[in-house]
């Protein structure tokens, strides 16, 4: 029996270690595993720890809230009257409060009753708050905004975030590309208020604690409407501005500057890698979940564009392609991967096709297309992060 059951949506697991470790080093024993066997409604491990722990530490996040087996584990857990939510984004909490009776903890004010205070379950509410508030402090800022003037007369923003701990230079900064439209849309605090469910904007965080500094980049000024940055991502002077991003990140880290696209934004990628030389080319590319195949007839011209509308064979710098078997948009078919690579002149290349992911019936039409699918490697962000950190550091996925 452990004293602490943490609850958690698989895309938090990278924070729920955190506080697991925390929790730990507090002298308290932590089940954070999570075997579930497809069909049923809990693993008996599961069901085991869930109902012996003296406390069940819920994370709630954009992710937990929309999570079946969250769900489920904070209900046991309120009818067991064992329920610690920890709130970690802003939202509510996975279970509606005012049925369960409980409420997330709040910003400011501590436990108040000292003999509560004596027992484990009031342990760790305050500790699991303590850890969290630190936690949330510390992720209010994404990181700095950087504002470019360009020569179509719109301003370009993006965040750059240094790996923590950061004071040299030399490093390798990741430019990210969201898919979709482009537009993050980036706060005062440099957090991404739009496109939250982007693999690459999920990733971001993964990339700093691996030891890169990133860049996430919003749509310009003149392309934050309903479609976005459409047919640009393909212009001649899309791969200039995003050149300006990256000429001005090497002036800033004195290291190398590589570009990463993903859906959509693979194509805004490939502009860049195959159209721009000198201080403001990328040292490298990756791509992942590539549209590949164009949707001809549509009613917006530029939705059936691909990376095959750009100039391929220009692109000379180390190339990674990253798909998924599981993938079913119709737009990335990981079959083609291996074309986009023939056709460039990378001089160091690899395709790699992920499986797996979490269970469940295959998402169809424009919803296969989304972030939070096998599209966007959904629960599987550390193992991609990790495998795109290997190839980029000169070693393979």
């Amino acid at each position: 029996m452990s004293d602490v059951f943490l609850s958690y949506a698989s895309e938090d697991r990278e924070r729920a270690g955190e506080l697991a470790t925390a929790l730990g080093r507090r002298g308290w024993s932590v089940w954070w595993g999570r075997k579930i066997t497809a069909g049923q409604t809990f693993d008996q491990a599961i069901e085991r720890e869930l109902e012996a722990a003296r406390a069940v530490v819920v994370l709630g996040s954009v992710h937990s809230i929309e999570s079946e087996w969250v769900k489920n584990e904070a209900a046991v857990a309120a009818e067991r009257g064992v329920l610690v939510p920890a709130v970690i984004d802003s939202v509510k909490l996975p279970l509606d409060g005012a049925r369960l009776g409980v409420r997330p903890p709040q910003r400011t004010g501590l436990p108040r009753d000292p003999a509560a205070m004596r027992s484990t379950r009031a342990l760790v509410i305050l500790f699991a708050w303590v850890t969290c508030m630190a936690a949330a402090q510390a992720s209010e800022r994404c990181g700095d905004v950087v504002v470019l003037d360009t020569q179509e007369r719109h301003t370009l923003r993006y965040t750059f975030a240094p790996p923590p701990g950061a004071h040299a230079s030399g490093g390798v900064t990741l430019v990210l590309l969201a898919g979709g439209a482009g537009h993050v849309d980036l706060d005062a605090q440099g957090c991404a208020q739009k496109l939250k469910g982007n693999s690459l904007v999920r990733s971001a965080p993964l990339f700093n604690a691996a030891g890169f500094a990133t860049a996430v980049v919003d749509a310009p000024s003149d392309f934050q409407g309903e479609d976005g940055l459409g047919g640009f991502r393909t212009d001649p002077r899309h791969a200039k501005e995003l050149g300006l991003v990256i000429a001005d990140l090497r002036t800033r880290t004195r290291g190398a500057v590589w570009v990463v696209g993903t859906s959509r934004g693979a194509i805004s990628a490939a502009n860049a890698a195959s159209r721009l030389a000198g201080p403001a080319a990328p040292d490298g590319v990756v791509l992942t979940s590539a549209l590949m195949a164009g949707q001809s007839g549509a009613r917006k011209p530029w939705v059936a564009q691909s990376v095959f509308d750009l100039p391929l064979e220009e692109i000379r710098v180390p190339l990674l392609l990253v798909g998924h078997a599981g993938d079913t948009c119709v737009r990335s078919p990981a079959r083609l991967m291996d074309r986009v690579a023939t056709g460039t002149r990378s001089p160091r290349q690899q395709v790699v096709t992920v499986s797996g992911g979490p269970p469940g019936p295959a998402p169809t039409g424009l919803d296969a297309c989304e972030g939070r699918t096998p599209h966007g490697f959904v629960g599987q962000d550390t193992e991609v992060a990790a495998g795109i950190a290997r190839f980029v550091r000169g070693g393979t996925y």
